[in-house]
């Protein structure tokens, strides 16, 4: 007599995976916990997360270099010292032995990074004597900012420039722009803000300044546009010095242009 075994099946489910629906935005280097909550029968066996991040996939699995959790007691996802690296959408996954099952994405976005720099000014032109101040802009500074200092370059030659240096003031953590009380000819050249904080360095596009001998005619300062401007626009601001021995705001002529944005202007 043959015996018929029966086929066997895996009995049960999937496991059900389940994560927060929503993560507030948190900043660089913090400690971060998503967690993830896991009901399976029969018991997962595995624990592990994706992270997509630019159509990229990554895999998260237990002892992943700067994370903790991600096990069947304690499936929960903790990063250690969150970076701009791990903003992403998030994925939990358990395995059991009828297969997979994974939670729906939730989105962690890592506020900070290397500081944005900038100057708002690109061009700057004036005579010998007078104050001139480059203007510079630190934002998106977490972790904090803990120096800054410029860098001129003229004819191959890079000269550092920190509150320290001789001449100048400014060029600290509360006030990054770099003011020339009395600028003279050899001061000419391209001036870049740096600032830096635990991530790194930031470092604006640079500006120019041109000091010539005498006072200042007709002296023209094109505005670079920022993110809240209109971009169809370029500004120009024309000083020109009255006759008068002494600058100050009674022998300014000031004229503010606001003109169309050719195509030359765009390219440059």
């Amino acid at each position: 007599m043959t015996i018929k075994k029966k086929r066997s099946f895996k009995e049960g489910e999937l496991p059900t995976v389940s994560v927060i629906a929503e993560l507030p935005a948190v900043k660089y280097g913090d400690k971060v916990h998503i967690f993830c909550v896991v009901s399976s029968n029969p018991s997962s066996t595995k624990v592990y997360w994706e992270k997509k991040t630019n159509n990229i996939t990554k895999k998260i699995n237990k002892g992943t270099s700067g994370t903790d959790g991600i096990t069947v007691t304690n499936p929960s996802l903790i990063i250690l010292h969150a970076t701009d690296s791990d903003s992403g959408l998030y994925r939990c996954f358990a395995v059991n032995v009828v297969g997979i099952g994974y939670s729906s994405s939730v989105n962690l976005d890592v506020i900070g990074g290397v500081p944005e720099v900038s100057v708002p000014s690109i061009t700057h032109l004036t005579g010998t004597g007078y104050t001139v101040t480059l203007v510079c802009k630190v934002k998106n500074a977490i972790p904090e900012v803990f120096r800054v200092y410029w860098q001129r370059y003229l004819h191959g030659s890079i000269t550092v420039i920190s509150s320290a240096s001789i001449g100048i003031k400014g060029v600290t953590v509360e006030s990054p722009s770099l003011i020339i009380p009395s600028a003279m000819e050899s001061m000419t050249g391209e001036y870049t803000c740096f600032a830096v904080n635990s991530v790194g360095t930031g470092s604006s596009l640079p500006a120019t300044l041109t000091v010539k001998a005498g006072g200042p005619s007709n002296i023209p300062v094109i505005i670079s546009e920022d993110s809240d401007s209109d971009h169809s626009l370029r500004l120009e601001l024309i000083w020109t010095l009255l006759p008068r021995t002494v600058l100050d705001s009674s022998n300014l002529e000031l004229i503010l242009r606001v003109q169309p944005r050719t195509d030359s202007d765009s390219s440059t």
